[in-house]
């Protein structure tokens, strides 16, 4: 099998699919020990750009050439086209987007499994990319690769009622993926314990931002719900881990405000501490336009942290489970911060079941079920 997606080891700031793509590596590369190949296309190696033994089984994330006008995503497509692997084999392609099956187009293309991280419906809302006028077109490149698709994978059950009723005749080929979580590094440790690791104040009530500081991540609604929560609570604190664009308008906002004091830090963090973020924290505060299966959510909840968030993705899905979590149906400031005020005081609690059906070994040992029986069937 081989997958692909365009990504940028040396981006300031990671976005989920790019998270998603390097935990689903981590686990093939343990459950199909000698059965992967890591290639970079484009001229740059990340971290995992040596070549491993390669048998029936290539997964491959692609790094796009350093720095450039030309977007990435661009670059990236223009690789594949111009190195595509030779048919043969138990050959599949896992693609991540929609518009890279366009690399794809001959009679001898091999077998598709698609990975639909957001949706069309969503073309409307705010993006940070540099090809935005071509979202036009986007339909059109989407129809054309669910029509050759054999599994299609997609984030929630919104999203798989989107599709199955605007292509009805492919409408059995949808599939809900929820997002996956590392139970052994995202779980409960204890506030009090992560706060000393930190180095902070135990009697703080500690809001987070954790993602890409950009304008589909809406921060300036983060910052206005939090401007509330610190008029309630005179313990708020915060910390923002993650980078953007709109990082300076965001900090420049709290500080004009007079709230920056309250501010721990801002910067991003490597996913090991992340982990103590979540149990150091008495709240993750998510403000999204969109999303798919916002992975920043489903590892607070797997470390019993509570999460007030906008009402995106599966976010409806895992209430089903029992979680602290607060969906706002409306993008209002008051309503979130009054969400937020909430969850002061209570303890927090471990959710099994959440974790077991969230977890990498539930999740990627289906998504390679899949993907072979696509390429057994091919």
């Amino acid at each position: 099998m081989q997958l692909e997606y365009s990504w940028t080891p040396y981006a300031e700031s990671v976005g989920g699919i790019d998270s998603v793509l390097n935990c689903f590596l981590s686990y093939a590369e343990r459950h199909w020990p000698g059965h992967i190949e890591v290639k970079s296309l484009g001229g740059v190696e990340g971290e995992s750009g040596a070549s491993r033994c390669a048998a029936r089984t290539a997964i491959r994330p692609i790094c796009g050439r350093r720095r450039s006008l030309v977007p990435v995503n661009l670059r990236f497509l223009v690789s594949l086209w111009w190195d595509k692997t030779p048919p043969g084999g138990e050959r599949v392609l896992f693609l991540q987007r929609s518009d890279h099956a366009l690399a794809y187009l001959g009679d001898d293309a091999p077998p598709l499994v698609l990975y639909i991280h957001g949706s069309s419906e969503h073309l409307h809302l705010p993006s940070e990319s540099k090809l935005r006028w071509l979202r036009a077109f986007m339909p059109l490149l989407e129809e054309g690769a669910i029509r050759r698709a054999r599994h299609i994978f997609v984030c929630s059950e919104r999203g798989r009622s989107y599709y199955a009723q605007r292509y009805p005749r492919w409408a059995g080929r949808f599939e809900v993926l929820p997002g996956a979580v590392d139970g052994s590094r995202f779980r409960l440790l204890g506030t009090q314990a992560a706060r000393r690791e930190l180095g902070l104040d135990q009697d703080a009530f500690l809001v987070l931002y954790v993602g890409r500081i950009e304008e589909v991540k809406d921060p300036l609604l983060w910052a206005r719900a939090f401007e509330r929560v610190c008029a309630r609570l005179p313990n708020a604190r915060a910390a923002i881990l993650g980078t953007g664009a709109l990082a300076p308008q965001l900090l420049g906002w709290l500080e004009e405000h007079g709230i920056s004091k309250r501010l721990l830090c801002c910067k991003s963090v490597p996913e090991a501490e992340l982990a103590l973020w979540y149990n150091a924290a008495d709240a993750l505060l998510l403000t999204s336009h969109f999303e798919g299966s916002p992975k920043v959510v489903v590892e607070a909840l797997a470390c019993g942290t509570p999460v007030v968030a906008t009402d995106v993705g599966d976010l409806p899905e895992m209430l089903a489970y029992g979680v602290p979590l607060a969906i706002c149906k409306s993008r209002d400031a008051a309503a979130l911060s009054e969400a937020v005020v909430k969850y002061a005081g209570t303890r927090k609690k471990e959710c099994p079941e959440f974790v077991r059906s969230h977890a990498c070994a539930t999740v990627y040992r289906h998504v390679l079920e899949v993907l072979q029986a696509v390429a057994e069937g091919a």
